[in-house]
């Protein structure tokens, strides 16, 4: 299996991009990945009806749309603390280092609504598929979970002590496991 590391090659350079935001973004496009094909197992049972097929199909669209935006927000990210570095580097307070820092926070905080909008997703996922596919849809809740969490702290949004950042993704994690389940994923928060 052929394997292209190289957003991972970026982020681990010695620079500000991609940083924190790009790899939430990036974890969640992995959830949604995970959610796609799973879709796509279950569009394709044969054994299944065709109001089976539709919802899978229209499911799958979101996912996809999901990517999109993942993909897009994962360089939007990057762009917008490279931007952030240089008006920083300019060593003077003026109107772009502010405007900059608006934007590098704004980026985050979309990727934590739009996580939280694939968590739902994943929830009407985890409702619908085989048993055998629950693996799946868990591990995609968590990398989920991971960047609404990693969106929350690069948006700038005031931080709230450890434990209370434990407790309220690990309430994401149960809220959204399938239902039956609840309580049963092992979020790792």
């Amino acid at each position: 299996m052929p394997v292209d590391d190289s957003f991972l090659d970026a982020l681990k350079r010695p620079q500000p991009d991609p940083g924190g935001g790009s790899a939430a973004a990036h974890g969640a496009l992995t959830a949604v990945c995970l959610l796609q094909k799973v879709a796509v197992l279950e569009k394709n049972r044969a054994s299944e009806g065709l109001h089976h097929k539709r919802w899978w199909s229209a499911v799958l669209d979101q996912i996809l749309a999901l990517a999109e935006d993942f993909q897009r927000l994962r360089g939007e990210d990057a762009e917008a603390y490279r931007r952030l570095a240089e008006a920083i580097k300019a060593e003077k307070a003026s109107k772009d280092q502010d405007e900059a820092a608006v934007d590098a926070s704004r980026v985050p905080a979309t990727i934590m609504e739009t996580s939280a909008k694939a968590l739902q997703t994943a929830h009407a996922v985890g409702e619908r598929c085989a048993r055998r596919l629950w693996a799946d849809v868990a591990v995609a809740a968590e990398f989920l979970g991971s960047a609404v969490q990693g969106g929350l702290f690069g948006s700038g949004w005031p931080m709230p002590d450890a434990s209370r950042t434990c407790k309220v993704v690990k309430t994401w994690c149960r809220s959204y496991a399938p239902s039956g389940r609840q309580g049963k994923t092992n979020c790792t928060f």
